[in-house]
């Protein structure tokens, strides 16, 4: 009894695999194509001047900047806060201080690696 009641079901899967793959080829065989609206339109290079890319590039390797100093010194407040669990006694659970720097050298490494990796394909797309 069981084995008819798979293959029942197994039946019924290929049943309606095989009506959903005939109703999509047939929705798309009577798709009609669609003008490209974007005809005769071509990106204008002259907005952005070197001079606004040198700005964006000190701005956004300011604000890159910022961001890992902020999570070295998070890094830092962290290990402070290890160091003063293990002075205080409690070496058994770090509690906050170990989670802290834990997640913050996570954070600064993988900040760090994309800082490498953009870097990299920058090099090899700007020549």
């Amino acid at each position: 009894m069981v084995g008819n009641r798979v293959w029942v079901w197994r039946a019924a899967v290929v049943a309606v695999f095989v009506v959903l793959v005939v109703l999509y080829l047939a929705a798309t065989a009577h798709a009609q194509p669609v003008d490209n609206p974007l005809n005769g339109t071509s990106p204008d290079p002259t907005m952005v001047t070197p001079e606004l890319r040198n700005k964006m590039t000190r701005v956004i390797s300011w604000v890159w900047f910022v961001l890992l100093a902020l999570l070295g010194v998070r890094v830092m407040y962290g290990a402070y806060q290890v160091r003063q669990d293990q002075h205080a006694g409690r070496v058994n659970s770090f509690g906050e201080g170990f989670a802290d720097l834990k997640y913050s050298a996570i954070a600064l490494a993988l900040c760090a690696s994309a800082t490498a990796i953009v870097g990299g394909i920058l090099f090899v797309t700007t020549g």
